[in-house]
């Protein structure tokens, strides 16, 4: 059995818990007899294997750093799992570039781990697509919002931030905003007892009941309205007669309910516009 690459490192990274766990798995391996393969490509030089066993032991020794990184950044939004994922691939990119020559592995890798779980927040997790610096300043604002609360027990208001952070109140505003953008809740989510989903609630663009503040306000000035113009407004909105129609009914000109039914529109606006 020959010893694990970093391929087979990545696969059985996530039954890893513990730097022990890790290294027990990579020692069961350097243990082994190396099996003899008829078809295996020799070419590789020396110092080639050597650097491809620096690196796999990189990676097995230090699994357990990649998933303490990653679970401070847990309870943002993102799955356990896909944190545990994302650090342990710059863990491996980490020991890729790493020169041995140049001090300690851990220094070098903490950055290189971090920097990518935040580039996966910035870049993967976004629900809408929102600039990159808008980004950075809603992530800046947030915790500027928990160290006031922290230090003075209350939030700070959107000045308060602009001067903190040496931006505009607006661009403030555009960062807090955005955060609305991070998540979005799904239509089929259940949001009652009996599982209804929020798309079921939600009124559609036929919905009457989106109409019921208007109704209720107009109501009033209807009934204000004398019996004739009630009645040129009910013959023209509910039962969609014509101008010719309508002074017929009522015996005038077509000219004279045209002028009543601009004036009654008119006096109506103005009612609701009050």
């Amino acid at each position: 059995m020959t010893a694990p690459t970093v391929e087979d490192v990545r696969r059985i990274g996530p039954d890893l818990e513990s730097e022990h766990d890790a290294a027990h798995v990579h020692d069961s391996y350097a243990h082994e007899p190396p099996a003899h393969d008829p078809h295996a490509h020799v070419s590789q030089s020396g110092d080639a294997v050597h650097d491809t066993d620096r690196i796999e032991r990189l990676v097995v020794d230090h699994l357990a750093l990649a998933r303490h990184l990653a679970m401070r950044y847990r309870g943002r939004g993102v799955d356990d799992d896909d944190l545990i994922q994302t650090a342990r691939l710059a863990l491996v990119l980490a020991a890729r570039r790493f020169d041995p020559d140049r001090g300690d592995f851990v220094a070098f890798a903490v950055p290189t781990i971090t920097g990518e779980i935040r580039r996966h927040f910035r870049d993967a997790t976004w629900a809408v697509r929102v600039p990159r610096r808008v980004q950075e300043l809603h992530r800046a604002v947030r915790d500027d919002i928990e160290d006031t609360i922290n230090t003075l027990g209350r939030e700070p208001s959107d000045r308060e931030l602009a001067a903190s952070l040496k931006v505009g109140v607006g661009d403030v505003r555009d960062a807090r905003r955005a955060g609305n953008a991070y998540r979005c809740q799904s239509l089929d989510a259940p949001t009652r007892a009996d599982g209804s989903g929020l798309g079921e609630i939600l009124p559609d663009g036929h919905d009457r009941c989106s109409a019921i503040d208007e109704y209720e306000s107009l109501l009033p000035a209807i009934r204000r309205l004398s019996p004739r113009d009630a009645r040129i407004l009910y013959l023209r909105f509910f039962h969609e007669a014509t101008q010719s129609q309508i002074a017929a009914s009522i015996g005038v000109s077509q000219m004279h309910v045209s002028r009543l039914l601009a004036r009654v529109l008119g006096q109506l606006r103005a009612e609701l516009a009050a």
